[in-house]
């Protein structure tokens, strides 16, 4: 399905890529479907999208099919408001998507929140992979871990809350705070990651 209206914001050249979508019980979850061969699933994390595999689609799509998704709530996918956004959920959405491809062979790139969506995925589905590419997530339960309580019941809070929904906290700050070489996160390529939300 490929229907809707690019938003101004996007730069194209930057993101040169189709656009498809398949249909969730939430909403239209888009993905980026580039290239031929094994194919290489990226996932990422909260708040990002696809937009920041971008540079690996263009490098490796001449050789591999690059798959890149955009979890309901982010990037070009519906954004409804009465969606719990929980990992698992997300994780029923991906996993729908790439059944329906019906693929082999994945190599599966994970990252931050994409860890446990992903990583679902393939302990489901072990037949239909090939390689797994983890960079900083997890896929065990955090419910003893003091920094991550402190730091879910901040964010999940009230004040946290109205930060993300009022301020965009997490897109603005956060995210150029955990960004590794700042000097790539430049004003144009951040906005990326903040416009999202205002659609």
């Amino acid at each position: 399905m490929n229907h809707k209206t690019r938003p101004a914001w996007l730069d194209e050249k930057e993101y040169p890529f189709q656009d498809h979508y398949f249909s969730t019980p939430q909403g239209d979850m888009h993905y980026v479907d580039e290239g031929s061969g094994d194919p290489i699933i990226f996932v990422p994390g909260n708040p990002s999208w696809s937009f920041e595999s971008r540079e690996m689609i263009k490098a490796l799509s001449g050789q591999f099919r690059c798959i890149a998704v955009d979890h309901i709530g982010f990037g070009l996918s519906d954004k409804p408001l009465d969606y719990s956004y929980l990992p698992q959920e997300q994780a029923k959405n991906l996993d729908a998507l790439l059944e329906s491809i019906n693929l082999e062979k994945i190599t599966m790139v994970v990252g931050d929140w994409g860890g446990p969506i992903g990583l679902s995925y393939a302990i489901h589905h072990p037949e239909r992979m090939k390689a797994i590419c983890i960079t900083n997530t997890w896929l065990w339960s955090v419910k003893k871990d003091w920094y991550y309580i402190a730091y879910s019941g901040f964010m999940g809070g009230p004040i946290g809350r109205w930060l993300i929904r009022t301020q965009n906290f997490f897109a603005k700050n956060v995210v150029y705070t955990v960004f590794g070489d700042k000097s790539k996160l430049t004003p144009h390529i951040h906005m990326h990651y903040i416009e999202q939300f205002q659609m």
